[in-house]
């Protein structure tokens, strides 16, 4: 964790030193849609998920930092030693952005998450539910005050991740 954290806050120091960040102040409001990708799985358990999709919302400061605040929502089938069930995700989660400037950018982001899973097999159901760091980095497009977003995000220390693209309108 130790590691990735270094990586990250040396990324937000190579992109504020290297590129001077777009210099404009407003809210961003964006939709994204994805695939969860589970990290430490037992053997033999198999998902069959939805897509994942939410949105966020967000204020952008000068030099292409932004807080932003996003939601997402997922679910799909699971099956594990002949025993198949459903499950719902949903997360909430703050971060801290950054954009480098230009049409085609890279973005960093770091915060924290609030995730809640339910899962159902028969008539049983069982509600989980943390808040863990996250992080992701990504890339994008801009055009005109609209970009199409990439990203690569760290859910959960069990190596939990999530891709997703999305659609941006920044409002300055």
């Amino acid at each position: 964790m130790k590691k990735i954290l270094s990586i990250i806050l040396g990324g937000f120091l190579f992109a504020s030193c290297s590129v001077y960040a777009e210099n404009h102040e407003g809210f961003i409001f964006g939709l994204k849609a994805g695939q969860i990708n589970w990290g430490d799985l037992p053997s033999g358990f198999h998902t069959n998920d939805d897509p994942l999709k939410g949105g966020l919302i967000g204020i952008n400061f000068q030099n292409g930092i932004a807080v932003e605040i996003e939601g997402m929502n997922g679910g799909g089938d699971f099956s594990y030693l002949g025993v198949s069930g459903q499950y719902d995700i949903s997360s909430q989660a703050i971060y801290l952005a950054y954009r480098t400037s230009g049409d085609l950018y890279l973005k960093l982001k770091g915060g924290w998450m609030h995730e809640t899973a339910d899962a159902s097999v028969a008539n049983i159901s069982v509600t989980d539910s943390g808040t863990n760091s996250s992080y992701g980095v990504g890339g994008g497009y801009r055009f005109g005050p609209a970009s199409v977003e990439a990203e690569y995000t760290v859910i959960d220390s069990d190596n939990t991740s999530a891709i997703t693209i999305g659609l941006n309108y920044f409002y300055y």
